[in-house]
């Protein structure tokens, strides 16, 4: 009877040794595949964090939060950083250390939404108007081709570009969406050109604006074809492959990962509660002026309609609102639409 004992004793000892093994064993399998996923999120930030070429007698390339010496002493809840220092030697020194600021959101259908953020110290003048015009005017021929460059426009300190980057939920390359000026494109695997497992995207010179292509990239193209003398006039960057930046993607915000908070510089911690606008305020009275310089630089070529000048200024102005507008875009890691996708 006792030998019985002990072996119904000795059944349940090892019983219970099995059963908790297996729970232990599910445990950790779980613990496994959540680290798996955050580990997977993490390699496809890295695997396809963008590759940017510049021109190679860019001024401005992408720096650090912390090498602009933000003064984040003042009220910039609804203002311009307008009052933004910098270190300028090491703000335009193409430096392949420096951070790509990254936000990682999950959306409600599994996809993943990366945006890459690349910080300036200041932008320069860069875009260019092309304006045509070619009809007749009574017995008399007009055939004008003629490019300004926008210069004092768009020339501020501080300025932000992103990238973005859409992931299945299993982590697979979607699709890509490219800023510039305001305007937002987006491409599929395809449609862009590829540095091993990175996207590459071409920065216009001056402006920074991404494109796919090197060369002229129109961004605004409109005509007036009944006017006296029909009008066309785009507006474009250039850009080259002269330079190639990498950087260091940086993960500092996200509603999918946890962010260690001690991995985050001052700087970081701040800019994830600015609600400001990143840049200087565009300055109306320069459009103003470019305005005046146009509409009299044709007028002297030959006499243009009425209809042809509200035409030019009707462009000019959507123009500066695109400019305004991707100061709005500029508010970074605030966007409430994504949040609400």
């Amino acid at each position: 009877m006792h030998s019985i004992n002990l072996y119904f004793m000795t059944l349940l000892v090892l019983s219970s040794f099995t059963f908790n093994i297996i729970l232990s064993h599910n445990s950790n399998s779980k613990i496994s595949s959540d680290f798996h996923n955050e580990r997977r999120i993490r390699n496809a930030v890295r695997r396809f964090s963008p590759y940017i070429y510049t021109s190679g007698s860019e001024t401005s390339y992408p720096t650090s939060l912390e090498n602009l010496k933000i003064n984040w002493g003042r009220d910039l809840k609804n203002s311009y950083s307008s009052h933004i220092s910098f270190n300028y030697n090491e703000g335009n020194l193409l430096n392949q250390d420096t951070p790509i600021y990254v936000k990682v959101h999950a959306k409600k259908n599994g996809d993943y939404l990366l945006t890459y953020s690349f910080i300036f110290a200041n932008k320069e003048c860069g875009s260019f108007m092309k304006i045509k015009a070619k009809g007749k005017k009574g017995k008399k021929a007009i055939n004008v081709n003629l490019t300004e460059n926008l210069c004092p426009i768009g020339k501020s300190n501080g300025g932000i570009e992103h990238i973005q980057i859409i992931l299945s939920r299993n982590y697979q390359f979607k699709k890509t969406i490219y800023s510039y000026h305001g305007f937002k494109k987006t491409y599929l695997k395809n449609e862009i050109s590829w540095y091993n497992t990175h996207p590459t995207a071409y920065m216009a010179k001056g402006t920074h604006g991404m494109y796919t292509k090197t060369g002229k990239n129109y961004f605004i193209s409109s005509s007036c074809k009944t006017c006296k003398i029909p009008v066309k006039v785009k507006f474009y960057d250039v850009t080259a492959k002269e330079r190639l930046f990498k950087g260091k993607p940086k993960i500092i915000a996200s509603n999918a990962l946890k962010i260690n908070q001690n991995s985050l510089t001052e700087d970081e911690k701040k800019i994830l509660h600015f609600n400001g606008r990143f840049g200087e305020k565009i300055q109306n009275n320069n459009w103003l002026d470019l305005e005046e310089k146009l509409v009299n630089k044709l007028n002297s070529l030959f006499r243009i309609c009425s209809k042809s000048e509200k035409f030019i200024r009707k462009i000019l102005n959507k123009a500066r609102l695109h400019e305004g507008k991707n100061e709005k875009h500029n508010r970074i890691f605030m966007e409430e639409k994504e949040r609400n996708k």
